[in-house]
């Protein structure tokens, strides 16, 4: 008992951060595993953390986002996917404008990957403003081509010091062609007019809209905090995995089927109910 004690203390002085932090991340759409044959799914939830946190929270889009320009936090993060390997020169963005000012950002770190899973930095590149051109395109080149399927964009400052906002991302390969992008992940934050102070300390809401893919969608939603005073030191993360199951057409065979939307609009549908197949299901 005693030796607990005694380490429980020197983990608190040796690292203070993990003792004082209090990030708690709350989903409250979707919750549970369920099935729908709406691919469009709302994400939403409220993240509890401390005053000297700086927060960011993560949302996997398997099919990328209806709407970029319609996200209401800020851009801090996204993950694109070009389906193959390429070998890329640019970074194109179509930026958010509101009263002639370009919300696009000034300045991004680049990361790639030919997995997903394992990242290289690739450096800190200039975009510009894409303001007063006719094509309206906010563009970073590339000195050297970047071969790569999966291109992470983590944004350091944006040309608005309020907000980082883009309504589209491409990249240009080798050729000079235009190559889409499939939104993967994005990160978001959050400023002053976002916090909603409480007596145990600040509070954020979020909402999200991602889109599903056919079949099993792995649904990742975290949450992470770091020190106000340094954005490399992280105090904490919480995390939520969810399965969601897209089905763009629902045969009813001889089992029954249920049908969610995650939150609160269930419908059970029972075996010879019905003779044609669902095409689609809004709740």
């Amino acid at each position: 008992m005693k030796k607990k004690i005694f380490y429980t203390i020197l983990l608190i002085l040796l690292f203070p951060c993990l003792a004082l932090g209090r990030l708690e991340l709350s989903v409250i759409r979707p919750v549970d595993e369920f099935v729908t044959n709406n691919n469009e799914l709302i994400v939403e939830g409220f993240v509890n953390y401390d005053e000297d946190q700086i927060v960011t929270v993560s949302v996997t889009t398997p099919a990328g986002v209806p709407n970029l320009g319609g996200l209401d936090n800020t851009l801090s993060s996204i993950t694109t996917d070009v389906v193959s390997a390429q070998e890329l020169t640019a970074l194109v963005f179509s930026p958010l404008s509101k009263d002639e000012l370009s919300y696009s950002p000034r300045t991004v770190r680049l990361f790639s990957s030919s997995d997903g899973q394992s990242y290289t930095d690739e450096g800190i590149f200039n975009c510009s403003s894409g303001m007063g051109q006719d094509y309206s395109e906010a563009r970073a080149d590339f000195e050297n081509p970047i071969t790569a399927k999966f291109i992470r964009i983590d944004m350091i400052d944006g040309w608005q010091a309020d907000k980082i906002g883009i309504q589209d991302v491409s990249l240009i390969d080798a050729s000079g062609k235009n190559v889409r992008t499939n939104v993967r992940a994005i990160s978001f934050g959050f400023d002053d007019s976002d916090i909603i102070v409480q007596e145990s300390g600040l509070q954020v809401h979020f909402q999200v809209t991602a889109l599903l893919r056919e079949n099993d969608n792995l649904m990742s939603i975290s949450a992470r905090a770091e020190d106000a005073d340094s954005n490399d030191n992280v105090i904490e993360e919480d995390f939520i995995s969810i399965n969601v199951m897209y089905l763009p057409e629902v045969i009813i065979e001889e089992e029954p089927i249920i049908l969610s939307d995650g939150y609160k609009a269930e419908v059970k549908i029972p075996y010879g109910a019905l003779e044609t197949t669902i095409k689609k299901n809004r709740y």
